[in-house]
């Protein structure tokens, strides 16, 4: 019985784009990392429910949910009623979209109008927040 081959994985230019690192761009087409709003509200786990919303600005209604290392556990949507007696952890919808930085607004755009999607989250690959994307502000 042999071993598995191991093979050695080497990051390439797709890697850097992805973790939100500058390039020079041969094309014109703006990509969502420039536009995306680093002025979102987050919060922790550790966080109450009271904190998050008395801390939220007037134009938002929603909460990134990160943890020590700023990497996406969710979002809480303050739109929708939400039980009080429950922790951050237990009334986040986790897991929400996100894209790459790497992506073009024009294609976000579409994705976000065909399944009517409102707000969606750009990480770097591996779930680091970057900013929100609004869609009510990004696509005309």
């Amino acid at each position: 019985m042999g071993f598995p081959e191991v093979y050695d994985y080497a990051a390439g230019e797709a890697d850097w784009i992805a973790m939100g690192q500058p390039m020079v761009r041969r094309d014109t087409k703006e990509r969502i990392e420039q536009v995306a709003r680093k002025d979102a509200p987050t919060c922790s786990l550790q966080d109450t429910l009271e904190s998050v919303r008395a801390k939220l600005p007037k134009d938002w209604n929603a909460c990134v949910v990160l943890n020590s290392d700023r990497v996406v556990l969710g979002l809480i949507d303050f739109s929708r009623e939400l039980d009080r007696d429950k922790s951050i952890g237990d009334i986040m919808r986790p897991a929400p979209l996100t894209f790459r930085p790497g992506r073009t607004v024009a294609e976000v755009c579409d994705y976000l109008k065909a399944k009517n999607i409102a707000v969606a989250l750009v990480t770097t690959s591996v779930g680091q927040f970057i900013g929100v994307l609004r869609r009510d502000e990004l696509c005309n």
